[in-house]
């Protein structure tokens, strides 16, 4: 029996079950079939059609031969003499239990492969009598579903174990659909398949849906599943048969029959859930057996080419034209025999070859960037135990960050890597092929050197920003003299006395740099320097930085040149506070405590908000005129400087210090919700900033101050937001113009003696500015 059923396996071409089972387990053959009733005793006809399920399956492939319609009379045959016959030739003859009892054992595949065969084995197996021998093979697949409901057993073999298209018999890749029971191929995809929107699909419904199969061209229907078109045609046909020969009591019959399906349907949907479930499985462990196949393929390749001296190093690419080579030749299922390995060889030789140069270079590459990684933490340590200023940072109590290592308003000047790079002595050190350890030993070895070129690195950067911000005093403005190097913290000089005069100087509050600019022919810009925010020394970015990177450039300093307009506030600010000499530090570090004095708002800022404040409000002057004003009346709208920095044109102080958060708001806010009065004039020039009021007494203090108006007039210059929202401003010209009539007529109504009166009431000097009519 042993030998007949190898001799079997041998005829039908197909390997063992196991074998077949774990290569060609998704393969399926089918066939279309012709039209015909199976005989009473036979699963299919003499030509193997079953018609179920809506459509037709077939256990034979594609036909080798092409009918003719009107054939040629054939030749005469000839007589030969008659041959051997072939060795299995004793399997037509023998008993059939004996037949039964070696088919019991093969794979169902196999069976399929021996219908095909000839006429003998497809009567034998497709007679039902043989029902026990397919049922008996499929379970010799492990976890393979029971056969579906609407399918036989030669069916669910030749859906599972064969490769053809269930419609047309064509070759047909990949895995059937488990929901509509089909294997297609790509032509067969593209007409034999619906589509519709998931939404009408019923899940009970009598024509069974996918969403595995789709065909290349993209549907109209918002997410749609596919169905079989031949199976809706079928339906449509039995129920307009009954329509034509008007069967009214049959249709009725035949719909009853179909509801009655329904539920068939719903276990036909179970059959495909069950169905889908084995495939994914069987195609991931189809999945992790090619990954262990190429695993040891791979591994088989790298102890080959370490026994002929190439290294693991060796074999990653960074190219990726190399890479995929590679993959070709390694990557890849099949095992590795001598005749493999002789026919590969030479290539992936010729591959090492030409990576073993990138791979040399990476390599260098990464042990450069150890050694620098050595030198960056030596800087790191260096720099921390450098801090020229740690005595104001103590005086101060300045706020530490101990990852970084620094002080986040105090930064202390270090050379950056443009300049280190310069540097021989350090450089040479991770640049040549040293070890990391001895990277290290050299660096500490070298430590009295470093730090005596950082410190006149220092002194040099000191000496050069210096010389730049007194080169560009210019006209009637004179440098500072010695006086001008005095620095105290909290009022005394015991923190400073130690540094040089010219650490001193950058370091002092009104010492203001800014990043050069193009010549600028504005006024605004010549009389208060550019709109661009001020920088203070040591706040630097190419002088403290901090970070070591050797492969980017130097920074220069000779872009950085004094801020005049800032300086000239910082001064004035300094006088109102009585602290001609104090650090910049020192007010950075007091917090949002300062507030504006000449604003009728109260809003808290820290030091530098309070400069830049000053400084725009500044910008908005060129002399004496106001430049936003941009009101054409024949009666001049008044506004005045109040952030003018001399002290005789307002009796108000210039600053403020908040010494507790819960002192009282003051004035004007901006924007605020509880705002009951509205400036009109200011709004409508955009200076929300002066235009709300929380009260109208603080609303009368700013007509008073800003527009000399010590009676103001309801609905022209404020309104009262409590009665009457919708007289805000809307910003059109129509809107603005009739109020410039409105003022004018306002005034001229008060006469020319009230006028007199009004101006001589109003104060003197330069800080009031008018516009007439053009």
């Amino acid at each position: 029996l042993q030998s007949i059923h190898l001799q079997l396996v041998v005829c039908t071409g197909s390997p063992p079950a196991s074998t077949f089972f774990q290569v060609d387990i998704t393969r399926i053959r089918t066939k279309p079939m012709s039209s015909g009733h199976d005989s009473e005793d036979q699963l299919y006809s003499s030509e193997g059609e079953y018609r179920g399920g809506g459509h037709e399956y077939a256990i034979d492939g594609p036909s080798k031969h092409t009918r003719i319609d009107n054939p040629k009379p054939k030749a005469p045959r000839r007589k030969h003499a008659k041959e051997k016959q072939g060795s299995l030739q004793g399997i037509m003859t023998m008993p059939m239990e004996v037949l039964t009892e070696i088919v019991h054992n093969v794979h169902p595949g196999d069976l399929i492969s021996l219908i095909r065969t000839n006429k003998f084995f497809r009567a034998t197996l497709l007679n039902k009598s043989a029902i026990m021998i397919w049922q008996r093979a499929l379970r010799n697949v492990p976890k393979l579903p029971r056969c579906p409901t609407k399918l036989v057993e030669p069916q669910y073999t030749a859906l599972m174990f064969s490769n053809n298209c269930t419609l047309c018999g064509a070759l047909a890749e990949g895995e059937p659909d488990a929901y509509l029971q089909v294997r297609l191929c790509s032509s067969c995809r593209e007409t034999e398949l619906g589509a519709m929107p998931m939404r009408c699909a019923d899940p009970g419904g009598l024509i069974p849906w996918s969403r595995r199969n789709k065909p290349t061209s993209k549907s109209v229907c918002q997410r749609p599943v596919y169905y079989l078109i031949r199976q809706e045609r079928e339906l449509e046909g039995a129920r307009d048969e009954f329509v034509r020969k008007g069967d009214r009591q049959g249709l009725a019959k035949w719909k009853s029959e179909q509801q009655t399906a329904c539920g068939t349907d719903l276990l036909y949907k179970q059959d495909g859930k069950r169905l889908q479930r084995y495939l994914d499985s069987v195609a991931a462990s189809r999945s992790e057996e090619l990954k262990n196949r190429k695993s040891e393929r791979r591994e088989q390749i790298h102890e080959q080419l370490r026994n002929l001296g190439w290294e693991d190093k060796h074999f990653s690419f960074h190219s990726e034209n190399a890479k995929k080579q590679w993959d070709s030749l390694v990557e890849v299922s099949k095992p590795v025999t001598d005749q493999t390995w002789n026919d590969i060889l030479p290539k992936l030789t010729q591959l090492l070859e030409e990576n073993r140069l990138q791979v040399d270079e990476f390599q260098r590459q990464l042990r450069r960037s150890e050694r620098v990684s050595k030198a960056k933490d030596f800087l790191r340590q260096l720099r921390s135990n450098m801090h020229p200023y740690q005595s104001i940072a103590d005086a101060l109590q300045l706020e530490y960050w101990p990852f970084f290592k620094i002080y986040p308003l105090l930064s202390d000047p270090f050379p950056d890597e443009g300049v280190f790079c310069g540097w021989d002595f350090f450089s040479s050190i991770y640049e040549e092929e040293n070890s990391p350890g001895h990277v290290e030993e050299l660096l500490n070895e070298r430590q009295d050197a470093f730090c005596q070129k950082v410190l006149e690195w220092r002194a040099q950067v000191e000496d050069q920003l210096v010389e730049q911000y007194k080169s560009s005093f210019t006209g009637n403005a004179s440098p500072p003299t010695n006086a001008g190097t005095t620095l105290t913290i909290q009022g005394s000089t015991d923190a400073t006395k130690h540094l040089s005069d010219n650490a001193r100087f950058l370091l002092r509050a009104d010492t203001v740099f800014v990043a050069k600019v193009p010549a600028s022919s504005s006024e605004v810009d010549r009389e208060h320097g550019p709109a661009a925010d001020g920088i203070h020394f040591p706040a630097i970015r190419c002088i403290s930085d901090g970070g070591f990177n050797p492969d980017t450039g130097e920074t220069t300093l000779d872009s950085y040149v004094r801020h005049p307009g800032q300086e000239a506030i910082v001064k004035a600010l300094l006088r109102e506070l009585q602290m001609p000499n104090a650090a910049h530090v020192e007010l950075a570090n007091m917090g949002e405590i300062f507030t504006c004095g000449r604003c009728n708002h109260s809003k808290a800022m820290n030091w530098n908000e309070l400069v830049e404040h000053y400084h725009l409000r500044r910008r908005d002057w060129v002399g004496t005129t106001f430049l936003p004003n941009s009101y054409q009346t024949q009666h001049p709208v008044i506004f005045r400087n109040l952030h003018d920095l001399r002290s005789d044109t307002n009796p108000k102080p210039l600053v403020r210090i908040r010494l507790t958060s819960s002192q009282e708001s003051n004035g004007s806010v901006f924007y605020s919700h509880n705002a009951i009065a509205e400036c009109i004039i200011c709004q409508r020039i955009d200076l929300y900033d002066d235009s709300s009021f929380e009260s109208l007494a603080k609303m009368r203090e700013h007509m008073r101050e800003v527009h000399d108006t010590v009676e103001p007039v309801k609905e022209l210059h404020f309104v009262d937001l409590t009665f009457n929202l919708n007289l805000i401003f809307d910003g059109n010209e129509r809107d603005r113009r009739s109020w410039e009539q409105k003022w004018d007529s306002f005034h001229e109504t008060l006469g020319a003696t009230s006028a007199t009166v009004h101006q001589a009431d109003s104060p003197s000097g330069p800080t009031s500015q008018t516009t007439n009519a053009s």
